[in-house]
């Protein structure tokens, strides 16, 4: 039923969806050699996202898409019903491949939103879809968030991006390491988005 639903959330969000659907489906199931190249996702509402140079959509894109842009499931589900206001600075802690990141961007329009992805691939994709969607309120940064500054290895999850971790798991060697930062922001009328793993994963 969970992938039913987003299935369905791709199809009413995305142009192009049988081609996108077919790339995720084949990619899955190891018959990604077959599946047709996708270099971009376009919304129905104008919206763009890079797939990267490998051209191939991940479990986590489609999951992101559905609930960030389709769902709006960060602000319904919360009693007070949140929404991000035009002046409001956001802070997107594990920004992965700007998905948020661009949602808030275009809600607060004239604010600011901070984007932190310490994956260098991610990082780099994120950096693409800001330029494409011509976007100039984000300040990206390529590195964790911390209390405190040094370097630190990051476990890259293999086929699924948005899941890379500070924490070891079973079976995931260490791929990256990178600088990690401590950062105090003070601001007014903030949001505050974050997307880590838990070292209990």
């Amino acid at each position: 039923m969970f992938y039913i639903k987003i299935i369905l959330n791709i199809i009413k969000t995305c142009n192009y969806w049988p081609r996108i659907l077919a790339n995720r489906i084949l990619t899955k199931f190891g018959l990604g050699f077959l599946a047709p190249r996708v270099e971009l996702i376009k919304l129905k509402n104008g919206m763009k996202f890079t797939m990267g140079p490998k051209r191939t959509i991940g479990g986590s894109d489609l999951f992101l898409i559905s609930e960030i842009w389709k769902e709006n499931s960060y602000f319904i589900k919360t009693k007070a019903g949140f929404k991000i206001q035009k002046k409001d600075v956001v802070v997107d802690v594990g920004a992965n491949r700007g998905y948020f990141t661009c949602f808030a961007a275009k809600a607060a329009i004239e604010g600011k939103v901070f984007a932190f992805e310490p994956a260098p691939d991610n990082f780099n994709i994120l950096m693409a879809n800001l330029k494409l969607n011509e976007i100039t309120n984000v300040k990206a940064e390529d590195m964790a968030v911390s209390s405190s500054k040094g370097t630190r290895e990051l476990y890259m999850i293999p086929g699924d991006e948005a899941a890379n971790s500070l924490y070891s798991r079973s079976g995931i060697s260490c791929q990256e390491t990178f600088e990690k930062a401590s950062t105090s922001l003070v601001f007014s009328n903030i949001f505050l988005l974050i997307q880590i793993q838990s070292p209990k994963c």
